[in-house]
């Protein structure tokens, strides 16, 4: 624990004849706290997206599915995935205590050769609400490209400092920190051949790790005072 100190605040005074003035106070700072976070992913606010508007999946994965992204070449040549991820931010997240915030997903597994033929996954921040839908694959987002998650096929936990787009939500009255997962130079390449790569959630096809779910580890600064 830090050492007390006294800092001086301004109220009002009320006098006895009913006037009032103002003064200083003392207030001690007893100690300066911080504290971590870890916000779990909202399953209705994870998901995946085909090209063109096609409706893969939207909110809670459905069994034996994860979020992925990457291409089809095999099934369809052409088809290609957007993945999205979306966290409630607590009240007492507030801009003036933020300290860091990370965004933590588990890479689980990886099909054909995603980072060599399609690039590194990147995240945009996004606003898509309480309710995703189609559009999301090609919407606008409110910043992109802020960082790559994953730049080779490693298995295992990926992270992205995002302390800049959860001060942005916060500052703007959103309830949710959302993401968009995407390869940084081709959504797919029109070889026949299927590279994608799995990261795992709740119902994931990949095989359940632990403390894997998606995560937004948000560090902040928590001053207890008295007066």
């Amino acid at each position: 624990m830090r050492s007390p100190m006294a800092v001086l605040v301004g109220i009002a005074l009320t006098t006895a004849c009913g006037s009032s003035t103002s003064g200083p106070t003392t207030r001690t700072v007893i100690d300066t706290v911080i504290v971590a976070d870890t916000i779990t992913g909202d399953s209705t606010l994870e998901g995946f997206l085909g090209h063109v508007g096609v409706h893969y999946n939207i909110g809670p994965v459905s069994t034996g599915e994860g979020i992925f992204l990457g291409d089809a070449d095999a099934g369809a040549n052409g088809l290609s995935y957007h993945a999205f991820v979306g966290f409630d931010l607590p009240a007492r997240v507030d801009t003036g205590t933020i300290q860091h915030a990370v965004l933590a997903l588990t890479q689980c597994a990886v099909f054909g050769s995603p980072f060599s033929k399609l690039g590194s996954v990147i995240v945009d921040h996004v606003d898509f609400g309480a309710t995703p839908d189609t559009s999301l694959y090609y919407s606008t987002p409110l910043a992109a490209d802020i960082g790559t998650l994953s730049a080779d096929s490693t298995l295992g936990t990926k992270q992205l400092d995002v302390a800049a787009s959860v001060a942005n939500d916060v500052t703007n009255g959103r309830t949710h920190s959302e993401y968009r997962l995407r390869f940084s130079l081709l959504d797919d390449n029109l070889d026949g051949v299927s590279d994608y790569v799995y990261f795992y959630t709740t119902q994931t096809a990949c095989t359940p790790q632990a403390n894997a779910l998606p995560s937004l580890i948000v560090t902040r600064q928590r001053i207890d005072t008295t007066l």
